[in-house]
């Protein structure tokens, strides 16, 4: 329904654990998997949860997987594991897929977050970052999603997102009281720090600012206070920092944009 709607240019690719993939054997749908048995995996079994996930991915007779994501554990040295790793990948899907890690975002994250990028950095590979999930701890402050889009403009690395982006704009969650990131709010954080450069502080407000009539989207411009962006450096910063994001709903998104005036009704 979504592939069909008038929307249908705001979706990548189908996003599928690989415990799950071989339900899409055969799908012409582009795909993207999450390595599900790794993220549940402890430190110590971390590369062995990754095998056996490379080995699902392998035989489920998916032929249009183009992107892997896996989340690295907490507490292992980021470089060390990414190598061994990327050879594992390697081995098992050869260079067809797109890697994407998430970092994780705990004690000393000011200093775990640009070493993680770094490590990535070396690799070739993508970052990931969770904006959300079922518990509070599960969101990220403002701060900590600006060092990481930061790290990533200062060393090439192209990021995604995923959890806790239904809305455009960041708000507080008025059952949970959780203030909620939004997606407008991280887009135009990547769109500035890649074309301005912006310092920390600076993204850090962008990806603070809870006031929707503060943004404004045009066929011409992304504006943002007294920042603003043409196409061509939002085509840009797409292609070379943030590539997207996932969402378990389509239609939330879509909705929230219409009603902001953002997308035709």
């Amino acid at each position: 329904r979504a592939r069909a709607s008038a929307e249908a240019w705001l979706l990548g690719r189908f996003l599928c654990p690989a415990s799950l993939l071989g339900e899409l054997a055969g799908s012409p749908l582009p795909l993207g998997v999450v390595s599900d048995g790794a993220a549940a995996a402890p430190p110590q079994g971390w590369l062995e949860a990754v095998d056996a996930d490379l080995r699902t991915i392998a035989g489920s007779g998916a032929e249009t997987v183009e992107v892997l994501e896996l989340r690295l554990p907490q507490s292992a040295p980021p470089a060390e594991l990414l190598a061994a790793c990327e050879q594992r990948v390697e081995a098992a899907l050869g260079g067809r897929v797109q890697r994407f890690y998430e970092v994780p975002i705990g004690p000393g994250w000011r200093e775990t977050i640009p070493a993680a990028i770094e490590a990535i950095a070396a690799t070739g590979a993508g970052a990931k970052i969770r904006c959300g999930g079922p518990v509070a701890e599960a969101f990220p402050a403002p701060e900590q999603v600006a060092c990481l889009v930061h790290a990533c403009r200062r060393q090439g690395v192209r990021f995604k997102a995923t959890a806790g982006l239904h809305d455009p704009i960041r708000h507080r969650d008025g059952a949970s009281g959780v203030a909620q990131h939004g997606f407008l709010n991280l887009l135009a954080a990547a769109v500035f720090a890649h074309a301005e450069d912006l310092p920390e502080a600076e993204l850090t407000a962008l990806l603070a600012e809870e006031r929707p009539e503060r943004f404004a989207v045009t066929p011409a411009a992304l504006e943002v206070g007294g920042l603003a962006a043409g196409a061509e450096a939002i085509a840009r910063a797409r292609a070379e920092l943030f590539v997207g994001y996932g969402s378990c709903s389509f239609a939330e998104p879509v909705d929230q944009l219409r009603a902001l005036g953002m997308l035709p009704a």
